[in-house]
């Protein structure tokens, strides 16, 4: 198999979010049971309805080439998203997270409402990693912000080269990773 393909999938965007869940979980009693719910909310059920896309014809690939396919795979992620809300509802940092999650989809929503296309891998690596710099300082040294670049930037050219975007689409990906967090910070303190 092509390495760039085993590349993308392994970094399909919706693991970052359980992964996040993984992290912050602040109960160790409670941790099992929030990565179940995350990885069945946040990335399975997604992950299927894009199967299920494929298989009806919806789709001409798992990639979602078709900004409609993507609309509608962003409102189950968003259902999804907002029943794992309901079940965190006491604990303030995985809710912070989660919220990250929303402005990740609803970015996605406002670009394919635009017609246009952005590296969802490329925003939500680098959402990831920026949000464990900026907010979470655990990769915040010389080496994490190597580590971070390097592996956005393989994934960045992992998904050109399985032509599943142009430059400019990885670009807005990287430039909407970093925007997130901003946006997630400054919304969290207005709702407050």
């Amino acid at each position: 198999m092509n390495p760039y393909k085993i590349i993308s999938y392994l970094t399909y965007p919706a693991l970052w979010a359980t992964i996040g869940v993984a992290i912050l979980n602040p109960i160790p009693d409670s941790l099992l049971s929030s990565i179940t719910a995350s990885l069945i909310l946040h990335s399975l059920i997604p992950l299927i309805f894009v199967i299920y896309l494929l298989k009806s014809g919806q789709t001409k690939s798992i990639d979602l080439p078709e900004l409609s396919s993507r609309i509608k795979t962003v409102a189950v992620a968003a259902a999804c998203g907002l029943v794992f809300q309901f079940l965190i509802i006491s604990d303030q940092t995985l809710k912070f997270w989660n919220q990250l999650i929303f402005v990740s989809l609803l970015t996605q929503f406002i670009f394919n409402n635009l017609k246009f296309k952005i590296s969802i891998h490329v925003m939500s690596i680098t959402g990831f990693l920026a949000y464990f710099t900026l907010d979470q300082p655990l990769f915040f040294s010389s080496l994490g912000l190597l580590i971070s670049l390097t592996s956005i930037a393989l994934v960045a050219y992992s998904r050109f080269k399985v032509k599943a975007h142009t430059p400019i689409e990885l670009i807005a990906g990287f430039t909407m990773g970093i925007a997130i967090v901003f946006i997630n910070q400054w919304a969290y303190s207005l709702w407050r």
